[in-house]
């Protein structure tokens, strides 16, 4: 939803056309100045399936005569999203912003990704992960891992100018996560083996792991998270930025370009999409644009190992890549203040002449320099040796941009709940963190952008919390009346929202 947004304000501002297209007639974006006609498309359902969904948006394409598509799907429509450019790059002249559905898939399954990125020479960089499709899977992996060394789990060739520090043998974790969309065990992040083997029965017993619901075991790495939003068109990185995350991220701060984990990240994305895009290559080689064609979004979450040294400075070990989401994500906000560049690297897609080149350097501001050190330990040696490589011009959002909120939500976290919480708990350590609350709050909605509002289009902003989630609320609680009387438990019940995704996520 937020996402959007943000792109039909940057296209509109360099003079596009921009046509919206929601499954959802309360979409804020249909209200927003820069979409100049939107349309209703149809829910897909078990009965009818995507074909309604994916004629929809042909008819639309066909009709407006659509130069570009692009996808700003959910995690539950992208392999759709995926079907629907199959079938326009088939059956029109439009470019699209979107994988193919096989692609798509492979990116999304967590254990298809980390298998991907190991058959593409990247399989240090990804934790060890395991799909299972039963409870006894799970036993005899976790038994299995406990006789391997633990330095196998963080290898100091893990895409880092560092050396890991000596680390004493230790029990290694997992986490155990659906494969599927699940939001009652999205946020579930006990670590496997528990402290007795009862526990450890105890918590798979009480997940339903089958065939047709399978799990990924996937090895727990301790360190901080970061997200990334990149565009990457014909296999080269367009646009990029990286910027810390949170199980259920709703702030966001863009890192500088030259920020060690910046440069590592952005290294890690770009040799991704360039051994992708060979490969897509090699595989077809009947000369299809169509199958070669690695035109996107990679959002990728890492966990990076930090620690200070004597002197106090921070040094960044290494990252491990543990989910792809090929989708934009909502941190493409940030871009807010570069327009006209973010908008240029998206309308590249429609240069048909674009060829895959393009690892030279990294672009930071505008000016392109030369590969770092650390930058060369993701060329192949095929690719070091040709140091006639064309260099390709990164998007990164302006320097000291203002770090992006929602003022619904820090109103709510940081204003009402904290009030809540004085009045039925006087003391002075709740008065004083009600105090640090409202200086926060103050903080941000003074210093800080909001995601959604715009001055020069401040019609989304209103109708998101006027219109769209009143109206959200409303139906989950006539879900929830109706489940009672049904004699479900779940239905319409929710435990935590997104307000900038427009997402609720259930128990």
């Amino acid at each position: 939803m937020n996402k959007a947004i943000s792109l039909s304000r940057d296209f509109h501002a360099s003079g596009q056309r921009v046509i919206g297209a929601d499954t959802s007639s309360l979409a804020p974006g249909r209200v927003s100045n820069s979409v100049r006609k939107f349309y209703k498309l149809p829910v897909t359902t078990t009965s009818s399936g995507p074909s309604d969904y994916i004629l929809a948006l042909l008819q639309i394409i066909t009709y407006e005569r659509v130069d570009l598509w692009v996808s700003c799907s959910g995690v539950s429509d992208e392999v759709i999203d995926g079907r629907a450019r199959d079938v326009i790059l088939r059956r029109t002249q439009c470019k699209c912003i979107q994988f193919s559905a096989s692609l798509t898939e492979q990116l999304h399954e967590k254990d298809k990704f980390v298998s991907l990125c190991q058959r593409l020479g990247l399989g240090d960089a990804v934790p060890e992960t395991h799909a299972v499709d039963s409870r006894e899977n799970v036993h005899r992996l976790l038994h299995d891992s406990q006789y391997r060394s633990t330095s196998q789990a963080l290898s100091p060739q893990l895409f880092s100018p560092q050396k890991f520090p000596p680390k004493r043998h230790q029990t290694r974790h997992f986490i155990l996560k659906s494969i599927g969309v699940n939001d009652a065990t999205r946020s579930d992040m006990t670590l496997l083996p528990r402290r007795t083997p009862s526990q450890t029965y105890e918590h798979v017993a009480a997940l339903r792991i089958s065939k047709s619901q399978p799990y990924i075991l996937q090895q727990y790495i301790q360190g901080k998270e970061y997200c990334t939003h990149s565009l990457i068109v014909h296999g080269q990185v367009r646009a990029f930025v990286c910027c810390p995350s949170t199980d259920l991220l709703m702030h966001y701060t863009a890192l500088p370009p030259d920020d060690p984990v910046a440069v590592l990240t952005l290294n890690f994305t770009r040799a991704f999409a360039g051994r992708l895009q060979e490969e897509l290559e090699s595989v077809d080689g009947a000369g299809n644009r169509e199958n070669q064609e690695l035109t996107g979004h990679l959002s990728f979450d890492f966990l990076v190992r930090t620690s200070e040294s004597s002197n106090g400075a921070t040094i960044t070990w290494g990252i491990k890549c543990i989910e792809c989401n090929p989708r934009p994500h909502t941190a493409v906000a940030l871009f807010s203040g570069s327009q006209h560049p973010l908008a240029e690297a998206y309308l590249s897609a429609l240069d048909t002449n674009s060829t895959y080149y393009g690892k030279g350097g990294v672009a930071l501001n505008g000016h392109t320099f030369p590969p770092s050190t650390e930058e060369k330990r993701f060329l192949t040696e095929k690719e070091e040796e040709d140091g006639q490589m064309e260099d390709t011009p990164v998007v990164n959002p302006q320097p000291h941009t203002p770090s992006v909120y929602w003022t619904s939500h820090d109103f709510v976290t940081l204003g009402i709940l904290p009030l809540i919480h004085l009045f039925l708990s006087p003391s002075r350590q709740s008065l004083a963190a009600y105090r640090s609350s409202l200086f926060t709050l103050t903080n941000h909605f003074l210093f800080w952008q909001d995601g959604l509002f715009s001055l020069s289009d401040p019609l989304p902003w209103w109708w998101n919390a006027h219109v769209f989630w009143p109206a959200k609320f409303g139906l989950c609680i006539k879900q929830l009346v109706q489940s009672r009387l049904s004699g479900s438990s779940k239905e319409g019940m929710w435990n935590r929202i997104n307000v900038s995704t427009g997402k609720m996520f259930g128990c």
